[in-house]
C-alpha cells in the first residue's frame, strides 16, 4: 500500500490538495506563457495532474524519484485520458542541463534547497514557481547571499484556501542569464 496523501489530510483533501492546486495553477497560468511546465517532486501528482486537467494544451511533466509514485501518476494520467502528461522517474538534478523552462513544486523542499538542486536543469531564463504557506518569507531569508548571483526572487501571489482562512502563496524565482 502506498500513501499518496497523509491520513490527517484525507478528510480535507479537496481543500488542502485540490483547491490549493487549482488556485495556484490559475495564478501560474496567468503569469507564465510556458507550454511545458515541470512539476518537480510530483509525489501524488498534485499540482501536475490538476494543471494538466485545467489546460490540456500545455504539456505537464511530472518528475519524481520514487518509482512507485511515478507509476501511480502514469496510471492516473492514463485513466483520465491526459495525453499532455509526461512522467519521469528521475531526480531533478538528473534531468539534464537547461531542459526546464518553467517549474513548479508543492512540498518538495525549501526554496533555497530547490534552487540549489535546480541550478543545472533550469534553462538560462528559467522560472520556478514555489507553492508555499504564509511562512514563505522565512525561506527567502534563509537563501545564502551567493545564490542571488544566479537567482532573483521575482514576485509572489497570494490566495486563501476555501472554507478556511489559510493563506497560501506562490513564490516566483527567476534564473539570471
Amino acid at each position: 500500500m502506498m500513501n499518496l496523501i497523509s491520513k490527517r489530510t484525507i478528510i480535507d483533501a479537496d481543500r488542502i490538495h485540490f483547491a490549493d492546486a487549482i488556485n495556484a495553477a490559475r495564478l501560474i497560468f496567468e503569469d507564465s506563457g510556458a507550454q511545458h511546465i515541470f512539476d518537480i517532486g510530483s509525489g501524488n501528482g498534485i499540482p501536475g495532474l490538476v494543471m494538466a486537467a485545467m489546460d490540456p494544451d500545455r504539456a505537464i511533466h511530472c518528475v519524481d524519484s520514487n518509482a512507485r509514485k511515478s507509476e501511480a501518476i502514469r496510471h492516473f494520467a492514463d485513466r483520465m485520458g491526459m495525453s499532455n502528461v509526461k512522467v519521469y522517474n528521475a531526480r531533478l538534478e538528473d534531468l539534464g542541463e537547461g531542459v526546464v523552462e518553467c517549474a513548479v513544486s508543492r512540498g518538495f523542499a525549501s526554496i533555497s534547497k530547490t534552487l540549489l538542486l535546480s541550478r543545472k536543469a533550469l534553462s538560462s531564463s528559467g522560472v520556478y514557481y514555489h507553492m508555499k504557506s504564509s511562512s514563505w518569507s522565512n525561506e527567502l531569508r534563509e537563501i545564502p547571499t551567493q545564490m542571488f548571483r544566479h537567482w532573483a526572487p521575482a514576485d509572489h501571489f497570494e490566495y486563501v484556501l476555501p472554507e478556511s482562512d489559510q493563506q497560501m502563496s506562490v513564490v516566483v524565482t527567476k534564473k539570471k542569464k
